[in-house]
């Protein structure tokens, strides 16, 4: 085969994976799009879990730092409240008595939220309860001892 004839080859071959490569994203990119612009909802966050981060924040000093707490970690509602109530509040979780001393004494955290019930190592003075949003739990908002 020619050197003239391996190019024209080549080339075709080129053109028709770029012509199908094209049209199967021309299909599968709009069916993408359509369902990321027309069928997914606006925001992951629930409206009554941003009134129930709202009312916490009503509740709370300008700045404060919280520590939060919850008997079974939750990563998804943990990263929720972390995520809502910045920048205006920091939130740290504390998986036991000793973070929350340390958070206390080394960090001047002077505040605790807590997703369920709280747990018995907890040492807090209760400052507001809030129902639990559709998907999560209620808090409690307190001051530590």
């Amino acid at each position: 085969m020619s050197r003239r004839v391996r190019f024209i080859v080549a080339h075709v071959a080129l053109a028709l994976i770029a012509g199908s490569m094209l049209r199967a994203y021309l299909v599968t990119g709009f069916e993408h799009v359509k369902t990321v612009y027309i069928w997914a909802p606006t925001s992951v966050v629930p409206r009554s879990f941003v009134r129930q981060v709202r009312n916490v924040q009503d509740a709370l000093p300008r700045r404060a730092a919280l520590a939060y707490v919850e008997q079974k970690f939750d990563a998804w509602q943990f990263g929720l409240w972390k995520r809502t109530l910045y920048p205006e509040n920091m939130l740290v979780h504390a998986t036991s008595q000793r973070d929350l001393l340390l958070l206390k004494r080394e960090n001047a955290f002077r505040h605790v939220l807590i997703a369920g019930p709280p747990p018995t190592w907890v040492d807090f003075q209760p400052l507001a309860s809030f129902p639990g949003s559709p998907g999560g739990q209620s808090v409690i908002l307190g001051a530590l001892q």
